[in-house]
């Protein structure tokens, strides 16, 4: 037989489950934007460092 003190355990189980799974729902798209955000600082990076290495052979073959 479940008792009261089991029953309050299950509640307690899924309202903390409950959190969790609210948890990764609300994080997920505010991760995804900021995986972008850093991939494109990643890529402007990128970027600044082929026009550094261009400028360098320039300035190497003058």
């Amino acid at each position: 037989m479940l008792t009261k003190g089991r029953i309050l355990n299950l509640f307690y189980i899924l309202l903390q489950l409950w959190r969790v799974v609210g948890g990764l729902i609300s994080k997920f798209p505010n991760t995804r934007y900021e995986w972008r955000r850093k991939m494109s600082h990643m890529e402007a990076d990128i970027f600044e460092l082929r026009q550094e290495i261009k400028n360098m052979k320039k300035r190497l073959g003058e």
